[in-house]
């Protein structure tokens, strides 16, 4: 088991969920191919619906002006894709995650510098360790364009490191996410009262059974024979602090 996967979920919390997240270690040769793979089976539980390309046999879905995906069955939902990690989430309304792997960021502090609003790149520049700081507002640039069905460049310099949901227009707000090792992770939506889980299959694309308990951590999958799989879910929720 690898450090990141010895991540764990927060602690459980009763509360109703407006969004549901998935966090998924991906762990294969094509780990953008496996991560659509379990999205379209979390999407087939939720909905009924397998959403595939039958020319393909690969899974598949419209996507939106600047490639959000669309609904599925009336269910928005989003993908993000870490290092060793994707990210899912579910919702009845308009929702974006995004997961940003920190040692992947080429030169941060320039970017922040180029194209961060002035107060924000400001008290990155003044930071002892811009790079993480630089993650976390390109996490919550990316959830919020995803959720508002726009693009990252036209939210880049929007200072989301500050009061922003104080101070925003419109009715989308940022939370930041308890991410794994070396990563930051953010989701964005009209209401933020999420439920999280973690997904544990043998084959990876299975449909979950029941939730595992809330500390149970994720693990790699272990592949059994073909037509022998087995799946479950280690489940969380919290309201998270918003941004």
């Amino acid at each position: 088991m690898t450090q990141d996967h010895a991540w764990r979920p927060v602690a459980a919390q009763a509360h109703r969920a407006d969004v549901d997240l998935w966090w998924i270690p991906v762990h294969g040769p094509e780990p953008r191919r496996e991560a659509r793979a379990v999205a379209a089976a979390i999407l087939q539980a939720a909905t009924g619906v397998y959403p595939l390309d039958p020319r393909t046999g690969e899974p598949a879905w419209a996507t939106g002006e600047h490639g959000k995906p669309g609904p599925v069955a009336g269910r928005h939902w989003n993908l993000s894709h870490g290092r060793g990690w994707a990210l899912v989430a579910l919702a009845g309304h308009p929702v974006g995650v995004d997961l940003v792997h920190v040692e992947s960021l080429v030169r941060p502090e320039r970017v922040a510098a180029r194209y961060f609003a002035p107060a924000e790149a400001a008290r990155i520049a003044d930071a002892a360790e811009p790079r993480p700081l630089v993650a976390t507002a390109l996490a919550r640039k990316e959830a919020l364009a995803k959720a508002r069905g726009s693009r990252l460049l036209d939210l880049l310099g929007t200072d989301v490191t500050a009061d922003f949901n104080d101070e925003a227009p419109g009715p989308v707000r940022i939370a930041d996410l308890a991410a794994p090792p070396g990563h930051a992770a953010a989701a964005a939506s009209e209401h933020l009262h999420l439920r999280q889980h973690v997904w544990r299959s043998t084959c990876d694309t299975q449909r979950p059974n029941a939730p595992l308990s809330a500390g149970s951590p994720p693990a790699p999958s272990r592949p059994r024979r073909r037509g022998h799989c087995a799946a479950s879910t280690t489940s969380a929720s919290r309201s998270p602090a918003t941004r």
